[in-house]
């Protein structure tokens, strides 16, 4: 993977940000949006150490869970030899890493660092954040080689396709394995139900307006709000409780198409 740090070097020198805050990210955060956010020059400090880290975990990428994702993902390093990580500030919250076509027709990973760094706590160092959202953003950038989001179409077929894109790329980047995770404490479990429910009404809603609102929300805002996000997750993680990796590989290859059945099956 190749990483453009011109953004994030500018703001490190100290240079304007009118000198980078008209760029193609800024208007592909959300469709038909320009969102830019003055970054703050305190940060420059932990955003270093954070260039320096990425480079770092790049060398070679080691992803959480690496026994399901080289099953899912062969080749993967080969796959994403080609693909440009940008290291930028000035994304609003929540929009700390994400995956967007360049103006060029390429996917390309984003990583706002100063958003980035606000997930830091004592029990998340840099690394492993960094390790973290490299798993997750590969995995959308890999899953989407494999299964074209373009391919996906009505608002039903959208609502399934992020169930199963980012429900995968959240399982995988849950914890360093998939097994350390407790997916059946009380706090969980309610977590589970709260999202499949968000998902069966939103995937019920008729109105058009609130169809492009529910898309937005399936996937953005606090982490246990993003009911498409968390709803898949869940969905994988039942699939991984029964079957193990057999079961998630399994799942995969069928695709996204059908991938939500089971989980409006169980709501009703």
């Amino acid at each position: 993977m190749k990483v453009n740090t011109e953004i994030v070097k500018h703001y490190l020198n100290g240079i304007s940000s009118s000198d980078y805050s008209d760029s193609w990210i800024f208007h592909s955060i959300e469709e038909g949006q320009y969102l830019f956010e003055e970054p703050d020059p305190e940060q420059i400090p932990i955003i270093t150490q954070m260039v320096e880290e990425i480079q770092a975990q790049l060398d070679p990428f080691l992803p959480f869970n690496q026994d399901l994702w080289n099953t899912l993902f062969p080749m993967a390093a080969s796959r994403l030899q080609k693909v440009t990580i940008q290291l930028v500030v000035g994304c609003p919250s929540p929009y700390g890493a994400m995956v967007r076509t360049a103006s060029d027709g390429s996917e390309t990973i984003i990583f706002d660092l100063i958003r980035m760094s606000c997930y830091k706590s004592a029990q998340n160092d840099v690394s492993e954040i960094i390790r973290k959202m490299l798993t997750h953003e590969c995995a959308h950038l890999l899953l989407h080689q494999d299964y074209p989001e373009s391919e996906a179409n009505t608002y039903r077929e959208k609502l399934s396709y992020l169930l199963f894109d980012e429900g995968l790329a959240h399982f995988l980047a849950m914890d360093e394995q998939v097994n350390n995770y407790d997916w059946t404490s009380s706090e969980t479990l309610e977590q589970k139900e709260k999202a499949f429910h968000d998902f069966s009404e939103a995937y019920k809603e008729e109105n058009s307006d609130q169809q492009k609102q529910n898309l937005i929300n399936a996937c953005a805002g606090a982490f246990w709000d993003k009911f498409a996000c968390i709803a898949g997750m869940f969905r994988f993680a039942d699939i991984y409780q029964m079957n193990r990796r057999a079961g998630i590989k399994s799942a995969y290859q069928k695709g996204w198409i059908d991938f939500s059945n089971e989980l409006l099956k169980k709501v009703g």
